[in-house]
């Protein structure tokens, strides 16, 4: 996780009790997006990985 997703999870943690509280639904939009958020940059870092791995078996080739 990157360092800036890492304080905005910390800091939802904190603030997301009260926040159900008052707004569930909204809270819970809010959630699924964030975890939506980490898979995409996940997904992005596995393909930048197999894209320098395929740069590099192509070099090796040649």
């Amino acid at each position: 996780m990157s360092d800036w997703l890492g304080k905005i999870h910390r800091v939802f943690k904190r603030v997301t009790p009260i926040a159900k509280a008052v707004a569930p639904k909204e809270i819970d939009v809010l959630i699924e997006r964030a975890e939506q958020i980490e898979q995409i940059e996940e997904v992005g870092e596995h393909l930048v990985k197999e894209g320098i791995k395929a740069v590099k078996k192509k070099k090796e080739r040649t």
